[in-house]
């Protein structure tokens, strides 16, 4: 079981890609960053975050 969680947390790493192209973006391009863009960048990165709380293991009594 523990290599199937270390694979779900890999794979939220891709959500990970937005906020570092927008940062590639605003430094090496000089693209402005709007309002908006932060507000989509704040709602994917809370996403990422409930679903790892969701997610936390709840310790099982050993019998």
């Amino acid at each position: 079981m523990h290599g199937v969680s270390r694979t779900s947390r890999v794979s939220n790493l891709i959500f990970l890609s937005p906020p570092v192209s927008l940062l590639l973006l605003y430094l090496v391009v000089g693209e402005p960053i709007l309002a908006s863009t932060l507000v989509g960048l704040v709602l994917i990165l809370a996403g990422l975050g409930l679903q790892q709380w969701q997610k936390a293991p709840v310790p099982q009594e050993s019998s």
